[in-house]
């Protein structure tokens, strides 16, 4: 599932998780929780978090064809990549 947000909320969102050491994608899932006063039960949050580690499996594999090693590592490691993307940051 894709959503389209303003490029100006985007770069919010990227300085966000990188000030906490996550991904964007868990930021904008915690900000949504707040704000709607909702929680992922323990099967929802189980299931966001292996999507986001088969994402983030999926550009690791995308870096590693283009010979880019290190991002790639860090990917498949769960790091983030230079778009702020993944986790620790």
């Amino acid at each position: 599932m894709e959503v389209l947000v303003a490029a100006s909320i985007y770069r919010r969102l990227v300085a966000e998780a990188e000030r906490r050491g996550a991904a964007v994608d868990e930021v904008v899932v915690e900000l949504l929780e707040r704000a709607l006063g909702a929680s992922l039960d323990p099967p929802e949050r189980a299931e966001f978090h292996r999507d986001l580690a088969e994402k983030f499996l999926r550009e690791a594999e995308e870096l590693l064809a283009r010979g880019d090693y290190v991002q790639a590592s860090e990917k498949a490691w769960g790091g983030r990549g230079p778009d702020g993307q993944g986790r620790g940051g």
